[in-house]
């Protein structure tokens, strides 16, 4: 029987506007970011 885990998926910033989107995921004790903005401050 194979153990079901989840996927976080967690958003940082940049959701409903134009760049600055920042992401990240999280499963069994491992994080990935991910940066797709393309403005800066």
């Amino acid at each position: 029987m194979s153990k079901r885990t989840s996927l976080k998926l967690i958003p940082l910033g940049g959701l409903g506007g134009i760049g600055k989107n920042m992401m990240v995921f999280e499963k069994d004790n491992q994080i990935i970011i991910v940066d797709c903005g393309i403005m800066f401050p």
